[in-house]
């Protein structure tokens, strides 16, 4: 009769616990809002019909948090990617590079011309084996499972041989 009992009482305190936790979250919930999924601005950021984020095509606006930057100019395009100002738009590029990843690929703080994606589109319109093209897929507040989906459902039409995909995985994913 004693095991049976140090089994019941056992039991019973896992149980007390998970019902004590689900009336936390409850009345949690009744007093602090629930923080947003995703950091960035609202519009920004729509879900496509494909299952993964995209950003507002042709969207315009400006990056300002009031403390570390201010006024950033922010251009996203007919297709929903980050605009890499120094792409040439006279040539068709022979070599393309899309670039996949989160905040730090896309450039949240910086304006168009500050992206590392347009830093390397400047420096490959050096090169002589060009012309280039660097495509900034990047998104905020994505992780791995969004690269995965936006690399399988996005990309799998679009690339061809010879092209580039960077998958930037940073340390906050």
């Amino acid at each position: 009769i004693k095991t049976e009992d140090s089994v019941r009482n056992f039991l019973l305190i896992p149980a007390s616990l998970i019902v004590f936790f689900i009336f936390f979250e409850i009345g949690a919930r009744l007093w602090f809002p629930l923080p947003k999924p995703y950091a960035a601005e609202p519009g920004l950021l729509v879900m496509d019909a494909r299952g993964f984020w995209v950003l507002e095509p042709d969207f315009h606006g400006q990056y300002d948090n009031r403390v570390d930057f201010r006024g950033k100019k922010l251009t996203i395009t007919e297709y929903g990617t980050r605009l890499v100002p120094c792409v040439s738009t006279g040539a068709s590029a022979r070599n393309r590079v899309f670039l996949i990843g989160d905040s730090q690929t896309f450039g949240v703080g910086l304006s168009d011309k500050e992206t590392w994606a347009n830093l390397l589109q400047c420096k490959l319109n050096d090169r002589d084996d060009g012309p280039w093209a660097v495509y900034n897929l990047g998104v905020p507040g994505i992780n791995i499972d969004q690269y995965y989906a936006r690399t399988a459902r996005m990309l799998s039409n679009v690339i061809q041989p010879g092209d580039k995909v960077v998958v930037s995985v940073t340390w906050n994913d």
